[in-house]
């Protein structure tokens, strides 16, 4: 549906955003799990990370 109107730049970022955030989720999961014994404020930080880009994703949502 990002699509209807024609392939803009916009739309491709959206796309491209929605779909890297699983990738995202991964590495901020093994990451935070690598952090975990050396730092735990560290690696809840991290994990945090993906939340934000839901948040980002809302925001959109409620400004558009």
């Amino acid at each position: 549906m990002s699509f209807d109107n024609g392939v803009y730049i916009g739309n491709s970022a959206f796309v491209l955003a929605i779909g890297a955030y699983p990738l995202a989720v991964v590495i901020c999961s093994i990451l935070a799990w690598w952090l975990r014994g050396r730092s735990k404020r560290k690696a809840a930080i991290v994990n945090l990370i993906p939340m934000l880009w839901i948040v980002a994703y809302g925001l959109l949502f409620i400004l558009v």
